[in-house]
């Protein structure tokens, strides 16, 4: 029996092994976080949690700056673009995040106090980030580069170590210091990823390859600085709430909100997972002209998305008596609209990578400067009203504005480069996305019903188990692409 799952695992074709292994990799890195919020919520106070949660806001702003985010789009982009040169391409990239963070940190250096004061960190907590900075960096180029080529054994060895080390590290360091639990949690945080990305840090400096070619700077910096205001715009969208949340109220309420957020985070580690795994897959039928076959294959797998956000906001008063004390138990409030964002967030990638595949990245910041923007105006004006409850609502209106603005720029897209091909129906994607919305309303308004809610919880599951060959065919969908690169 064992031989035979073996040798039908054997019998799988390695892309779709691959993306089987990354899909793991998803769960493992995000799941492990997710399991272990329950303990760090209460060993840190709200307000403990609250300050943690704005460091971890500060982070993924000042990596943008720092990095410029070269590890993401434009390398994925470049190394199917430049398949010939890979090496060259992968060490000019590297050379460049790292100049880039070293002025940034030259920056700050130059203005420490007003730096500090305008983050509300102590200097030892901002030197500490940008040593995450460049550790974590080298790992992003590392790990994309393992997946456009379809190489998972050593991918999911590091990830599952780092995950594994974070919180245990984490949890181990504040009980040696319970006067100091920020700083324990913050410090070993950080202590674990330079250990663990630490080596493909150095590894940079032992490959020999040319740190400067003007092609590859010049095409990553033309690539990537119009991107700096929509990654910008990301973190504005996906995280500013905390921050002004604590601004307008305090620590212990931001604390209550990003509970809510590690919550709906469950959804972001399928979301994050499954557009990983069909990126290079997509790019790969982009270069071939075969846009019928990325249209095809969305809509269920659009659908398997709102599913399993439905399921997550049917769940929120359960998930959250897991995951915190009660002292948390607002924030079941707070989880639908969270949640029916990142089914958005899924979404805008579907459209979005059309405008990285084509290299329209100028037009993509007009959709998400003009999200982010009023999304900091509608937290302005409603949270003071109606407390932090509105910053998860305000969100996402701004994830469905941002959502249109990306779809019609890939829209624009179609027309001039893709001869008016229309790669989605956008009619059943609106279909999709209002069965989903109603349904998170009607779950919501069944919090004080639980027998009611399961009840309907479980038909809605019995549909997709009837449904499920269809599913499953999904499986299928990686077997007609090109075998890729032997792991």
């Amino acid at each position: 029996m064992v031989k035979k799952l073996l040798d039908k695992y054997k019998a799988i074709p390695i892309t779709v092994k691959a993306s089987f292994w990354f899909l793991i990799c998803g769960f493992v890195q995000r799941g492990i976080s997710l399991i272990t919020t329950p303990i760090f919520s209460r060993l840190l106070s709200t307000s403990e949690y609250g300050d943690f949660s704005v460091y971890q806001t500060w982070y993924n702003i000042i990596i943008i700056f720092a990095s410029l985010n070269l590890a993401s789009g434009v390398y994925m982009r470049g190394l199917v673009k430049y398949e010939e040169d890979q090496e060259r391409f992968t060490g000019s990239l590297q050379c460049l995040y790292m100049l880039t963070t070293a002025i940034c940190f030259g920056i700050y250096m130059l203005f420490q106090n007003r730096w500090d004061k305008f983050f509300g960190l102590d200097s030892s907590f901002i030197y500490a980030m940008f040593i995450d900075i460049l550790a974590a960096t080298a790992y992003q180029f590392w790990s994309t580069r393992q997946r456009v080529d379809f190489k998972y054994r050593n991918l999911v060895i590091m990830t599952a170590l780092n995950a594994v080390l974070r919180p245990a590290v984490g949890v181990l360091m504040i009980y040696i210091f319970p006067t100091h639990k920020l700083e324990a949690r913050i410090y070993s945080m950080v202590a674990v990823d330079a250990i663990t990305f630490g080596f493909f840090f150095f590894s940079i400096f032992t490959k020999g390859v040319k740190v400067f070619t003007t092609k590859y700077w010049k095409y990553a910096l033309a690539f990537n600085l119009p991107l700096v205001p929509h990654y910008l715009s990301q973190i504005v969208l996906n995280q500013s709430d905390r921050v002004m949340i604590k601004s307008m109220q305090g620590s212990d309420v931001a604390g209550i909100y990003s509970l809510a957020y590690s919550v709906a985070s469950i959804m972001t580690i399928v979301n994050t997972a499954v557009i990983n795994t069909l990126t290079p897959w997509m790019y790969k039928k982009m270069k071939k002209e075969e846009y019928a076959e990325i249209g095809r294959n969305s809509i269920p797998i659009l659908i398997l998305i709102a599913f399993a956000n439905f399921c997550l906001v049917a769940l929120a008063p359960e998930a959250v008596a897991i995951m915190a004390p009660k002292s948390y138990y607002d924030a079941i409030w707070v989880i639908p609209p969270v949640a029916a964002g990142t089914f958005f967030i899924f979404m805008y990638s579907l459209f979005s990578r059309f405008e990285f595949y084509f290299e329209r990245t100028k037009f993509m910041m007009i959709a998400s400067v003009a999200g982010a923007c009023m999304n900091v105006l509608l937290n302005y004006i409603f949270i003071p009203i109606y407390g932090y409850y509105a910053a998860g609502y305000t969100t996402l209106v701004c994830y469905m504005l941002y959502c249109i603005g990306h779809y019609l720029l890939m829209r624009r897209i179609n027309k001039t480069l893709m001869h008016n091909t229309r790669v989605y129906n956008v009619k059943v994607i609106f279909g999709i996305s209002a069965v989903f919305l109603v349904g998170c309303a009607v779950m919501m308004s069944l919090y004080t019903h639980m027998f009611i809610r399961w009840g309907v919880l479980l038909v809605v599951c019995a549909y997709f188990v009837w449904k499920r060959e269809k599913f499953i065919s999904l499986l299928k969908m990686m077997k007609a692409e090109k075998k890729g690169k032997k792991a």
